[in-house]
């Protein structure tokens, strides 16, 4: 492109053509606005609250499951509960 061209381009800007005053129109609005964490803190605890409700209701069960003295959909449960609770904690919506 040469420097003629590169002028033009620029004078048109600067003079306030179409392009120039959207640039100088569009204000964010960030007063009401929610982070995505929260809704990702959501996510996890309904995800944590079923692991571990589905970890509770499987360990009476007389069903012959590897390593099953571990209880790792309890131990998955509380631990994206508590992450989960603590994202929502933390990004929670504010006045």
């Amino acid at each position: 492109m040469s420097e003629e061209n590169t002028k033009s381009v620029t004078t048109n800007l600067d003079s306030g053509d179409k392009l120039g005053e959207t640039n100088q129109k569009s204000e964010p609005h960030h007063g009401k606005m929610i982070s995505i964490w929260f809704f990702v803190g959501c996510l996890l605890a309904v995800y944590g609250m079923l692991i571990l409700i589905a970890g509770l209701s499987d360990h009476g069960s007389g069903r012959d499951i590897a390593m099953a003295h571990l209880h790792a959909q309890i131990w998955w449960g509380v631990g994206l509960l508590l992450i989960g609770l603590g994202y929502v904690a933390r990004f929670r919506p504010r006045k």
